[in-house]
């Protein structure tokens, strides 16, 4: 898949297409951090949502579609995963009157900003809030709850219920790597969800 070509075709599409308010692109390609499989995570902002929920031709064509998941996503904006030929776009979409008041904490790229109101994008990743003492004690407990149940899991030979609760485990774990290397490397370190080609982990 050509994303410039595909992007070019979708700011097109949103253009003639008088719902659609705005476009945007986030995650790395609008931070500026593109791996050579990096999808596009993209946002579009429409008075009617459930329309193109419904006709799904305006993704259709940006690709040769090999698999499509289409999710509801509980009480937040649904998403429409579409897996191309040779990449992958995923899409938000959200009401239009959310646009102006939207808030990222990672830099975006508009594409299209009909009525002008899209909030600027922020120059750096949010720095967060080192962790409390009930932080660090509540992944201690957890890890430790996870680390024992798997344990009794295997043991009574329940291995789907002990790749669960390892899962768990390593979410902790993950948890307070994360807290350890902004510590080490500063504060503004970018750890990403699930420590995403976080160069500092690879010795870990």
């Amino acid at each position: 898949m050509d994303y410039t070509t595909a992007l070019d075709a979708l700011v097109k599409w949103a253009e003639r297409t008088d719902s659609v308010r705005g476009v945007l692109v986030t995650g790395s390609a609008a931070a500026g951090d593109v791996h050579p499989l990096s999808d596009r995570d993209i946002e579009i902002y429409a008075h009617h949502v459930e329309s193109l929920l419904e006709d799904e031709s305006w993704w259709n064509g940006l690709g040769e579609v090999l698999v499509a998941e289409r999710l509801a996503n509980g009480v937040g904006p649904p998403t429409r995963l579409i897996y191309y030929a040779g990449g992958k776009l995923d899409f938000t979409l959200i009401p239009a009157g959310e646009l102006a008041t939207a808030v990222h904490t990672r830099p975006f790229q508009v594409l299209v900003d009909k009525d002008a109101c899209a909030p600027q994008s922020p120059s750096s990743v949010e720095i967060p809030n080192p962790p409390g003492t009930d932080d660090v004690d509540e992944a201690i407990q957890w890890g430790y709850a996870a680390a024992l149940m798997c344990a009794k899991a295997v043991v009574r030979d329940e291995l789907w219920s002990a790749k669960l609760r390892d899962n768990d485990l390593k979410d902790e774990l993950l948890r307070m790597i994360e807290w350890d290397h902004r510590w080490r490397y500063g504060a503004s370190i970018d750890t990403r969800y699930l420590a995403t080609r976080d160069e500092h982990l690879d010795g870990c």
